[in-house]
């Protein structure tokens, strides 16, 4: 069986409803350091948001949100000495609240009223009688990392029920591997149309692949996520060779003292990196997790859910990074 063919037979109404956890979600007053507190306590990356008074809902909030609030006030603030920066970017921090992110994002993850399904825009909504497969192909054209699936009350309003994730999916894919197609799962990385497409990019472009050096401070890995609107980036030598990795979910470190941000630009990715691994409340980091060319669909998937991670870095036979293979794109080859 196809994988596509396999995701279509499942209907999202039917599909884990007696293993869905109660709904995490914040409201449009709550204050930042709390929603990131939350998010973590509850070992999530993202969470609905609705409004404290009518209860509609409003969106999402997610790690990636509150590392570009970070990393923009890190930067609206570098030009002050360090005391009173500091002092300008922990008091700011602290007073923000949702409706500040969502107002300041002009790619929120909002629900226009009324919108259509659209898989281009934040419009979008996904209602339960759905398949797999439709909330597939959204990750994949999307590049969401999580879709919030809605059912009409008895008034016909549109009510969050649960989320979906991309983890959610490709467990799925791994969990009934047996009975997918062998040419699907013995597919080598280097002949994804994804690889082929970064590969291209990167002929075509100064930038080529998205990496970051380990003598840059923390920050600056923060801004290429937020820039390049990834969820990590590799963590790299002078000669390219991949050791470390920086995610959203790095930004935890500071959840329960939001005096900590001073850590993301005082010590650079290297040293960053280092010191929130040996941290003992940060269970869920794990070191980078790589794969070659030469592997195949099955191996990626087989790490991806062994490892609990969201990519895999793809080196060569000297470690050096020659790209990336994330769920989106395994969603994506395996979706079309």
């Amino acid at each position: 069986m196809s994988p596509l063919a396999l995701m279509q037979n499942v209907k999202i109404k039917d599909w884990k409803a007696n293993e869905r956890r109660p709904l995490v979600f914040a409201e449009n007053v709550d204050k930042l350091p709390d929603v990131l507190a939350k998010l973590v306590n509850n070992r999530i990356l993202s969470m609905p948001v609705y409004h404290y008074n009518t209860k509609e809902y409003l969106g999402m909030i997610d790690m990636i949100d509150i590392s570009k609030v970070i990393a923009d006030l890190h930067w609206k603030c570098i030009a002050q000495s360090k005391s009173y920066r500091e002092a300008d970017i922990y008091v700011t921090y602290n007073d923000m609240t949702v409706q500040d992110v969502l107002d300041k994002n002009t790619e929120s993850h909002h629900v226009t009223p009324g919108a259509k399904d659209d898989l281009n825009g934040p419009g979008l909504k996904v209602y339960d009688e759905a398949d797999l497969a439709t909330v597939a192909r959204i990750f994949a054209k999307t590049g969401h990392r999580r879709v919030p699936i809605l059912v009409r009350n008895k008034d016909g309003v549109s009510q969050v029920s649960h989320l979906i994730t991309q983890s959610e999916i490709v467990r799925f894919l791994y969990s009934n591997i047996s009975q997918l197609e062998s040419r699907y799962l013995l597919r080598k990385i280097g002949n994804m149309a994804h690889f082929k497409q970064q590969n291209q990019t990167q002929n075509d472009s100064e930038n080529g692949i998205i990496m970051v050096n380990a003598i840059a401070k923390a920050i600056e890995a923060f801004r290429v996520i937020v820039e390049r609107k990834v969820s990590a980036v590799p963590i790299v030598d002078a000669n390219q060779k991949l050791i470390a990795t920086i995610s959203v979910r790095d930004i935890r470190s500071i959840s329960h003292d939001a005096s900590q941000i001073k850590l993301l630009y005082e010590n650079d990715c290297l040293q960053f990196s280092k010191i929130i691994r040996n941290r003992e409340d940060n269970l869920a980091l794990t070191p980078a997790v790589t794969c070659s060319l030469d592997d195949t669909m099955e191996d990626v998937l087989v790490r991806l859910n062994e490892s609990k991670i969201h990519r895999v870095w793809i080196v060569d036979n000297t470690k050096k990074l020659v790209g990336v293979v994330a769920l989106r794109d395994i969603l994506a080859e395996l979706s079309s």
